[in-house]
């Protein structure tokens, strides 16, 4: 199976809260593989099956989040 990364920046990946919530989420979409987040720089990796779900797909989630643009953002 092939499986791809996508990366992102912001201050949303170092609040508990945000996370929480990207995370959960994100998990309920099919394709989506795992979710590792480095608080100490910022840094969410989303890893994801591209014969499931599109890069496309997942940012659309994002935003219906709440959590819009390339950079995550605190929204508490």
């Amino acid at each position: 199976m092939t499986k791809e990364s996508l990366t992102l920046f912001g201050t949303a990946v170092s609040c508990t809260q945000c996370f929480t919530l990207m995370s959960n989420g994100l998990k309920s979409l099919d394709g989506i593989e795992d979710i590792l987040a480095d608080a100490e720089t910022n840094i969410l990796t989303i890893n994801y099956n591209p014969s499931t779900i599109s890069e496309d797909n997942i940012r659309v989630k994002l935003r219906a989040l709440g959590f819009g643009g390339k950079q995550l953002y605190c929204i508490c």
